[in-house]
């Protein structure tokens, strides 16, 4: 049996197991003789997600009605990081990301594996100078030593398409820094 197995049926277990609780103590899945109700009524359960854990525990959360626009998460502002940078190649274009945006080889994205989705990023190639402000809507590079994969239209602004991997610094940008085709126009302060 394999872990996903395992876990799916941990997460059927803990659905079965709530339905069957109390309405007012979800975490409480025995239900004695001298609990139930005296009446043959049917209880509603509280919806209940499963969250499984890199440890593999099960937390149970209460859902949460959506909200219409949800929060932005962006990465921690002025963090610098080094590494080298790839660029998508045009099979990509158009397919859908990690984020669920398409991927637009004609705009300004890449792919990084821990900054969270949205965050601006400016991409500086060391060996030209030359730099633009990018959007994180994918994960990757996975390769050694990579730390960004960025569209075709990105690795033009920078001069990296005849090298295709070029040595390159980001610098985590603040949320509402206004950018124009690949460059900074102004920085809102708050």
């Amino acid at each position: 049996m394999t872990l996903k197995s395992i876990l799916a049926l941990a997460i059927c277990f803990i659905a079965c197991a709530d339905y069957a609780a109390s309405p007012g103590n979800v975490s409480d899945a025995k239900i004695s003789a001298a609990t139930k109700p005296a009446h043959d009524s049917i209880a509603t359960p509280t919806p209940v997600s499963a969250t499984v854990s890199l440890n593999d525990s099960v937390k149970e959360e209460t859902e949460k009605p959506a909200s219409r626009k949800p929060a932005v998460k962006v990465g921690k502002v002025g963090k610098v990081e080094h590494g080298k940078a790839t660029f998508y190649g045009k099979k990509w274009h158009g397919r859908r990301t990690s984020s669920g945006e398409r991927l637009d080889n004609y705009a300004y994205q890449c792919a990084h594996k821990t900054l969270p989705f949205g965050t601006l990023v400016k991409v500086t190639n060391k060996k030209n100078g030359k730099s633009c402000v990018v959007k994180v809507v994918d994960r990757g590079p996975f390769g050694r030593g990579m730390v960004i994969d960025l569209t075709h239209q990105a690795a033009r602004h920078i001069g990296m398409l005849r090298d295709g991997v070029v040595s390159v610094s980001l610098e985590t940008l603040h949320p509402d820094t206004k950018v124009e085709n690949g460059e900074i126009v102004e920085i809102e302060e708050s």
